[in-house]
């Protein structure tokens, strides 16, 4: 039998991996459905970037909303959410190639707005019940904030592997099995009341939780200060997992399956630089992050070269080599976001910071990038705006004093 430490380990990355493979699995989905359906790839594209923006745009208020019903509730929320995301996205997947064009993209508007709205609120609240779990040593801690990105990562290779499957051949097996059998865990997870329990929701920081205006209202410098700090790490995340993809298929004509062998070459690499910081998380202070900062600038600029000059095997080794940085740098982030607001205002402090970086500006920098190429046939743009946002980064890192980098060591 297990202890209820790990049980309840095992639950929350359950969790991180169906709301991490819907998500990932209805964007996929949805963008081939519109595609298959139209000839004006160019112009459609960049309607279609506003339409996966609206999914990072509404997330704070998603989150908002999410903090205020939960400081309302007597109960965990979360599992509620879980299960209706799970539910919602495989009715959405599977039904989206019986609507008509029009009828579609305004399902799929209302879909990406709720989409939002929902991982608003689900990804801290896992977040904070994640790294709320009692840990014998720093290692472990690192390693538990690592486990949520490196979950994401392996869902979103599982998503497009799914889908991939589904678009080359004729048997759905995989495509029908996966999604059925993560609808199957979410509606045993949510039923299997014993498991909740050990949450000790009335002690936890979920249930403490100060409102957005108090924690604001008292944090405004951190939240400033960290958000600021997040845009480079944001940008290069959004632009690699998400925007990548099309990138190279509708703009660079690359075949399907290159690009999928990339993109899942990537988050391993991505995977492989949470493990490294988290095996040398004493190492991972502001001087690397300055570092991987100049490093990532440079390999940038090459691999925006390469693209031009549609180099492939290029593109795959530096677009690695970044992921694996981007990786490193990732490392201990959410540990970090977590230890620097008092208990009462953890939920709130990581939501407002998480939402707002992973969430608002990851999906001004897809979108932005998008129209700006659309605007002035320039493939060059995505590095232009990863590169500004590096610099707000780097403003706010000079005021980031080194000893914030190893706060998870304080005893709270």
């Amino acid at each position: 039998m297990l202890n209820s430490n790990k049980t309840i380990l095992i639950l929350l990355i359950f969790m991180i991996s169906i709301v991490g493979y819907y998500n990932a699995l209805a964007f996929y989905k949805i963008m081939d459905y519109i595609f298959s359906l139209t000839e004006h790839k160019t112009n459609l594209f960049l309607s279609i970037s506003f339409i996966n923006a609206l999914h990072f745009f509404f997330r704070p208020l998603g989150g908002w909303l999410c903090n205020w019903l939960q400081r309302k509730s007597k109960n965990l929320l979360l599992p509620y959410f879980v299960l209706f995301y799970a539910l919602y996205n495989f009715c959405i997947i599977n039904l989206i190639d019986l609507f008509s064009l029009k009828l579609g993209i305004i399902i799929v508007l209302c879909n990406f707005v709720l989409i939002g709205c929902i991982l608003g609120g689900i990804f801290p609240q896992i977040i904070l019940s994640l790294l709320n779990q009692k840990q014998p040593n720093t290692t472990r801690k690192i390693i538990l904030g690592n486990l949520y990105f490196a979950a994401i990562f392996t869902a979103s290779i599982l998503a497009k592997f799914s889908l991939f499957l589904h678009n080359s051949s004729n048997d759905d097996w995989f495509f029908q099995i996966v999604p059925c059998s993560f609808v199957i865990v979410a509606i045993r997870l949510f039923f299997t009341k014993s498991l909740w329990v050990d949450f000790k929701f009335n002690n936890s920081p979920i249930s403490l939780a100060h409102s957005w205006s108090s924690t604001i209202r008292h944090h405004w410098l951190v939240i400033l200060r960290f958000t600021c700090f997040l845009t480079f790490i944001t940008s290069l995340n959004a632009f690699f997992t998400t925007a990548m993809p099309f990138y190279l298929e509708r703009y660079l004509n690359y075949p399907e399956k290159e690009v999928l062998l990339l993109q899942v070459s990537l988050f391993i690499c991505g995977i492989l630089g949470l493990i490294i910081g988290g095996i040398y998380h004493s190492k991972l202070g502001k001087r690397l992050h300055l570092t991987m900062g100049i490093l990532i600038k440079i390999m940038l600029y090459f691999l925006f070269k390469s693209y031009i000059n549609n180099n492939f095997y290029t593109i795959a080794i530096l677009e690695c080599f970044c992921m694996l940085g981007l990786g490193l740098m990732m490392s201990k982030i959410l540990n970090l976001i977590y230890s620097i607001f008092p208990p009462g205002y953890k939920l709130s402090g990581v939501t407002i910071i998480y939402d707002f970086s992973f969430g608002l500006l990851s999906g001004i920098s897809v979108y932005l990038s998008t129209y700006l190429i659309h605007q002035f046939n320039n493939l060059y743009i995505p590095s232009m705006i990863i590169v500004v946002f590096s610099y707000l980064s780097l403003i706010s890192l000079w005021f980031t004093p080194n000893s914030d980098f190893f706060r998870y060591d304080d005893k709270e």
